[in-house]
């Protein structure tokens, strides 16, 4: 009797392994690319943290992760052309994924291009309306538009999501919002 409580034991025991080597239960190698790259950033190499983040990219084209690292990597390297086509490319796959719209956003805000820029921290709000960051970035370009209004209100948002705005500023945006007409 103990020698078929046994077998039946570990009769289980082998089949559940069989079952966690099947169901591909390592790690996932977009992930293990990911991980790598961010490791390589970390240690400032950002070469070989963009070869992990091709890779990632070459192993799941479809990876909204994989081309969002990669892009901010760009974005840090200065190449905003290749920043903004992976930020294309991700809403082409997701479009209401918020990131992509606020990258896309800090970079048109960078060069100068303030209405395009409201428009796509626009788009990243419209995506998630608890994203702070974004509504903090469009409160700026108000802001340097005069639209004082509109960045008071929008600085009030960005704190109630949890992002840090000084009293001064909220202050100054109030004096100047009730100045306007």
């Amino acid at each position: 009797m103990r020698v078929k409580s046994f077998v039946k034991i570990w009769g289980s025991f082998f089949l559940l392994g069989l079952a966690v080597l099947g169901s591909g239960c390592g790690p996932d190698p977009v992930e293990k690319a990911l991980e790598n790259g961010v490791a390589f950033e970390d240690k400032g190499q950002s070469a070989e943290a963009l070869a992990e983040y091709n890779h990632a990219v070459e192993l799941n084209p479809k990876s909204t992760d994989a081309y969002y690292n990669r892009a901010l990597l760009f974005q840090k390297r200065g190449d905003t052309k290749a920043a903004l086509a992976d930020f294309d490319k991700i809403i082409s796959l997701n479009p209401n994924y918020s990131q992509p719209y606020y990258g896309r956003g800090t970079i048109y805000d960078g060069q100068g291009q303030k209405d395009k820029a409201l428009a796509e921290y626009t788009k990243a709000i419209e995506n998630n309306i608890n994203y702070g960051p974004a509504y903090y970035k469009r409160c700026a370009v108000y802001n340097s538009k005069g639209e004082y209004r509109k960045a008071l209100d929008d600085a009030r948002k960005a704190r109630a999501s949890g992002i840090s705005i000084p009293e001064s500023l909220l202050k100054q945006l109030e004096t100047d919002a009730s100045k306007q007409r």
